[in-house]
């Protein structure tokens, strides 16, 4: 993925449902990448399938959240991993 050897990345949010490549098919990538595959990655989607959920973590999500997250729950998430990153 191009934009990752152009840019520090220190946290991911994807979702399921993206235009040309799903995030599933990024996440995939992102892990197989040595210089992305201990970022923190996280699917935030409205999709709230049980198949969805445990095909998110089998490509290597981090975290699974659901739609809609209230802002302060979304922040309070962010900066723990984040922090859990560093």
């Amino acid at each position: 993925m191009a934009i990752t050897a152009r840019i520090h990345i220190d946290l991911v949010i994807l979702d399921i449902m993206m235009p040309g490549m799903d995030g599933i098919e990024v996440c995939r990538r992102l892990r197989a990448d040595p210089q992305t595959a201990k970022i923190p990655i996280v699917m935030f989607t409205a999709m709230d399938r049980p198949d969805v959920r445990q095909q998110a973590i089998d490509v290597g999500a981090t975290e699974f959240w659901v739609k809609p997250l209230p802002p302060s729950k979304l922040v309070s998430a962010m900066d723990r991993l984040l922090s859990n990153h560093q």
